[in-house]
């Protein structure tokens, strides 16, 4: 599911993971939603601009991020638990900065 973009270092963009077809196939196939939402980005140097977001319908997460070093790509890697089971999944967002 892993994505990539580019953004310019004065950019302030959201970039966010849809879970939804994971969620659907979760708990025996009776589906499950994310209750927590945590994200770490690699290298040091994107800032994270605000909280990281869980959407309403609860199977998307987003970051707001902004600055970076042109040239240097960043991995933002997000790892949800789940609400029924207690399950941990994780995916990321690379992102040059151009």
């Amino acid at each position: 599911m892993s994505q990539s973009y580019e953004k310019f270092a004065a950019e302030k963009l959201s970039y966010a993971i849809d879970w939804a077809t994971v969620l659907a196939n979760e708990n025996d196939g009776d589906g499950d939603t994310i209750a927590t939402s945590t994200w770490v980005i690699s290298p040091t140097g994107l800032t994270q601009v605000g909280s990281a977001t869980i959407d309403t319908a609860n199977t998307r997460t987003v970051i707001r991020v902004s600055g970076g070093t042109v040239g240097e790509v960043y991995t933002l890697t997000n790892r949800i638990t789940l609400t029924t089971t207690g399950d941990i999944l994780e995916d990321y967002i690379r992102v040059k900065v151009v």
